[in-house]
């Protein structure tokens, strides 16, 4: 018997015509970790005690005592650190005048359970994020754009028609002027928040398409390099690593200054590899004061790992990688 109970992680009581006669090892290692009154909790298992109340006037068969089964109920235990840990229970009669009390911990799993719950809301906050911008590039491409081009439009008829009157002609230029800009700045908000590629062409092209943008507006050198073997992939991996490849492209741009920057995706053992490489300024990866511009680097890793990835940085003073790599099946936002 001290054989099997010894290779049991939960603690086994052993009850003996109401004493304690054996105990396993994992039982002698909760005594000395946690305050726990084997006589209170034997009263509760017997119907003699309360698992609410300590003095049995003040419970007066309460809910909790009327609906108390001893073969399956819950504990909480303060330890001797100054914490409380959860315990589930049961007492079972081995025979006449014997009984066995098992306790298992349950705080490595309510650990787990936080955990989980824990992706479950950042995955719930992503696609929240995601449906938003969605909407938002949507109105702006179809509400304020329109209008301001429009508005365009109409200042280009007018200039055509007072065309002989220049002073006015040179206002009307200056105005259309600033309506370019204006739409281009519409457009570019619409883009940032969500790419038309992403959602019509896929992944690889809407990465192409940010490439060729910042490389335009910033003049940095960005090469995209993709080997795939398919063009589609679930919502959830392409706009987290369209996220996660915006923002390090923004980082590296904004704070290393760089030259070049280079981009490999690759698919590789059913998973999807997203590396960002540059030679520039590096930094602290594990420093407190590292901000992004956008999702920052907590919310970039709290993504990838949202859909099962794990994503990578290295910085030293010769560049940084900045590397995600996702399952393509199963898990995340989509």
């Amino acid at each position: 018997m001290n054989d099997i109970l010894g290779q049991i992680s939960d603690s086994f009581f052993i009850i003996e015509q109401g004493k304690l006669i054996e105990t396993n090892p994992a039982a002698d290692a909760l005594l000395r970790s946690q305050h726990f009154d084997l006589k209170k909790v034997l009263e509760v298992c017997e119907a003699q005690g309360c698992a609410l109340h300590s003095v049995m006037d003040q419970c007066q068969n309460c809910e909790v005592k009327a609906t108390f089964d001893p073969r399956a109920f819950s504990l909480v235990l303060g330890n001797k650190a100054g914490g409380q840990e959860s315990f589930s229970a049961s007492y079972t009669q081995l025979q006449e005048g014997r009984y066995v009390l098992s306790i298992r911990n349950l705080t490595p799993q309510t650990k787990s359970e936080s955990l989980f719950q824990q992706k479950k809301l950042v995955a719930y906050v992503s696609r929240a994020h995601e449906k938003e911008r969605k909407k938002m590039a949507q109105d702006l491409h179809d509400s304020l754009a329109q209008s301001v081009f429009s508005s365009l439009l109409e200042t280009r008829k007018i200039k055509r028609d007072y065309q002989q009157e220049a002073g006015l002609a040179r206002k009307l230029e200056q105005v259309e002027e600033q309506l370019v800009m204006v739409l281009d700045e519409i457009k570019t908000m619409a883009l940032d928040l969500r790419p038309a590629a992403l959602d019509d062409l896929g992944l690889a092209s809407a990465m192409a398409s940010l490439a060729t943008r910042l490389g335009e507006t910033t003049g940095v050198e960005i090469h995209v390099i993709s080997s795939l073997k398919r063009s589609r992939f679930s919502e959830a991996v392409e706009i987290t690593l369209f996220r996660v490849l915006q923002e390090a492209l923004m980082n590296a741009i904004k704070y290393a200054k760089v030259e070049i920057i280079d981009v490999l995706l690759v698919e590789r053992d059913e998973r999807l590899v997203l590396e960002v490489i540059d030679q520039g300024i590096g930094f602290q990866t594990d420093s407190p004061t590292i901000q992004g511009t956008g999702m920052g680097l907590l919310h970039m890793a709290e993504r990838v790992q949202g859909i099962g990835g794990q994503l990578t940085i290295q910085s030293t003073e010769d560049g940084t990688v900045v590397k995600a790599m996702v399952p393509i099946i199963g898990g995340g936002l989509g």
